[in-house]
């Protein structure tokens, strides 16, 4: 049995980074806080990716998540797909231009210093202004 058939316009690389994340973190709740997520957000991730999918991918139980059969063959074919993507080379930008990130209040508690953080360790001269509106 192949990959099931797939609603291919509704995916993109960041269900199928959710899909691995799961995969490699045995759980929804470590995949999530591994990808800095929220839990619900990314239960709602790997829902869409389900339902794009049309067929179940995670079999979840007290003891963690695992992928079913068509869950593994999804993976396989994601790490592929992933790992192409990040051989592609970088789109040049604009780095004196400012970065806007609109987010839920609630967001800015916890995922948006967690994000910063990790934009701060990974991009030199990083100069964050948090702006309220």
């Amino acid at each position: 049995m192949g990959v099931p058939t797939m609603q291919t316009d509704k995916l993109n690389p960041g269900l199928l980074r959710a899909l691995l994340a799961v995969a490699d973190h045995g759980s929804i709740s470590a995949a999530a806080e591994a990808i800095h997520y929220s839990q619900p957000g990314l239960s709602r991730k790997l829902a869409r990716l389900e339902r794009a999918a049309g067929a179940q991918l995670l079999q979840r139980s007290r003891r963690g998540t695992t992928l079913t059969g068509d869950g593994e063959r999804l993976a396989q074919v994601a790490r592929t797909v992933i790992e192409d993507l990040s051989d592609l080379p970088a789109t040049r930008h604009d780095r004196n231009g400012p970065l806007r990130l609109r987010v839920f209040a609630t967001a800015c508690v916890d995922l948006v210093p967690r994000a910063i953080a990790t934009l701060a360790h990974e991009v030199q001269d990083l100069d964050v202004r948090l702006v309220a509106r």
